[in-house]
Formats: C-alpha cells, sequence, structure tokens
C-alpha cells in the first residue's frame, strides 16, 4: 500500500527544503545527547508525515554498533568494568550521539525533499534530483540485492522516471498554506523544547 506525503500538500517543494535545512543547522549546532535524540525524534516523526518507511530496527542496529566500536577506545569515567574490558562514560555518549546524528541526518533528508523540489541554476537542479533520487532509492532499498545491485538500482531508476527525465513543468514549487506554516511554527517550538529540556541542570549533570 502506497503512502501518502501528508506534508506536501501543506508546504511547498521549496520552503519544505529550506524548513529541513534550517532545522539541520540547528540539529548540528545541538550539545548534548538528549537533544539529539529530541531532534532525531521529531524528524522522524516527520518523515513519517512525509509518508517515508523507516525500520526503526536498522537505525537501532547502527546507533549500537557505532556505539560498541567506541567502546573499544575508552575514556572518561569508567561505568562498568568486565574483565578486561570497560565501558566509560566518554565513549558510550560519544558513540551513542554519533549513532543518534547519522540516524537524524537522514531522517531530515527524508522528510524535506520531495520530487517537486527546484533549487536555483542548474547545478542546483541537479542538486535537488541527487537528493530526490536518495531518497527514493532508500525507501526501495528492500528491492536492491547484493549480488544484482547495479541492476536493481537501474531498473528501480526506470520504474520511477519511466520518462528518462523531469520536465520544468513538474518542478512547480506550489505554495505553503495556513497548516504548513503551522506546521513549521510546531517544528521550531519542539526545537526549543528540546533546547530546554537538555539545558536542564538536573539532566544535563546525567548527560
Amino acid at each position: 500500500m502506497a503512502r501518502v506525503d501528508r506534508i506536501a500538500p501543506w508546504v511547498s517543494a521549496s520552503h519544505r527544503f529550506i524548513w529541513g535545512l534550517s532545522l539541520l543547522v540547528l540539529f548540528l549546532f545541538s550539545h548534548g545527547i538528549l537533544s539529539r535524540l529530541l531532534f532525531a525524534l521529531l524528524f522522524a516523526l516527520l518523515a513519517r508525515l512525509a509518508g517515508k518507511r523507516i525500520r526503526y530496527t536498522y537505525f537501532l542496529i547502527l546507533t549500537l554498533s557505532i556505539t560498541l566500536f567506541h567502546l573499544l577506545s575508552p575514556f572518561g569515567e569508567i561505568l562498568y568494568s568486565l574483565g578486561g574490558f570497560e565501558i566509560t562514560r566518554g565513549a558510550l555518549l560519544t558513540g551513542l550521539t554519533k549513532g543518534i546524528t547519522i540516524s537524524g541526518l537522514v531522517f531530515v533528508s527524508l522528510f524535506s525533499v520531495s520530487r517537486n523540489l527546484s533549487l536555483p541554476g542548474r547545478f542546483g537542479r541537479l542538486l535537488g534530483r541527487s537528493f530526490y533520487y536518495f531518497e527514493r532509492l532508500y525507501g526501495e532499498k528492500r528491492r536492491v540485492s547484493r549480488k544484482s545491485f547495479l541492476a536493481d538500482v537501474d531498473r528501480i531508476l526506470l520504474s520511477l522516471f519511466p520518462s528518462g527525465d523531469v520536465g520544468e513543468k513538474e518542478l512547480s514549487g506550489g505554495q505553503t498554506r495556513a497548516l504548513g506554516w503551522i506546521m513549521v511554527v510546531l517544528s521550531y517550538l519542539c526545537v526549543a523544547g528540546a533546547y530546554w529540556v537538555s539545558n536542564i541542570p538536573a539532566i544535563g549533570a546525567l548527560l
């Protein structure tokens, strides 16, 4: 069953891209694992509203794998020791933060890029299409196997774009409606809440 993009009717493609880009900047400038986690959850929610399928198990395994590799280079306060293996606070928080950051980057790209995105200039159009191709390939990744990787990718691209190109008429930006602006404002309020929660002294002392 095809998923419905509930953001597209209310937010224009160009405003949606700027919206995602601004949230991305705030995300990268945030500090602490809690604020990064709250950002990632917000991006995941927006990606779901955009009709994107998210395999949370995959991102959970990714985050845990990155954390495990960081634990192999311990630093900071020792939280637990098992034989010769030490789990340290610094390595644990760094690994979790990097894993959550990578997941958040994928989520924000999934919701902020749409087929109607048209950036100014020749390079902008190329960049916009590249973002969109990545997003669609991610959505179709279950149809790609290691044995026939290139053939599967080529088949997916041909099925998505049978005409071989995307006309300029298709890349109209649309209009952002009142409900769309409300969604944007609410997302920034969530961001402000994430910053506020992460700066609570009691929570900051733990993380």
